[in-house]
């Protein structure tokens, strides 16, 4: 889930989800509509399935799913739940580093 660029992404994201459960079916799509609607900076999503990959949850400390874990721009973030509500989401993740002094 990647917007197509030459340069690096200005935002760059983990998802956690567990398979193909409601909950982690609805952060995918909200997550998605975040990325197409609201950041219009290039964004990177990586979608991990805890059932396949628990190791990669453990190592970033992710007990509860879904979990988006944005982890550029800095300071990382972390955001449980659906994402359905985008305006608190992008509260939450911050502009990207050159727009930060607005």
């Amino acid at each position: 889930m990647t917007r197509a660029s030459t340069h690096a992404p200005q935002y760059r994201m983990v998802l956690f989800v567990a398979g193909d459960e409601k909950n982690s079916r609805e952060a995918r799509i909200n997550v998605r509509k975040l990325c197409d609607q609201h950041l219009n900076a290039e964004s990177q999503v990586e979608v991990v399935d805890v059932l396949q990959d628990y190791r990669r949850a453990l190592e970033n400390r992710v007990l509860i799913t879904p979990t988006l874990l944005v982890t550029h721009p800095q300071p990382p973030v972390r955001i449980v739940g659906t994402l359905d509500d985008p305006s608190r989401v992008l509260s939450a993740i911050g502009p990207p580093d050159d727009q930060a002094g607005y």
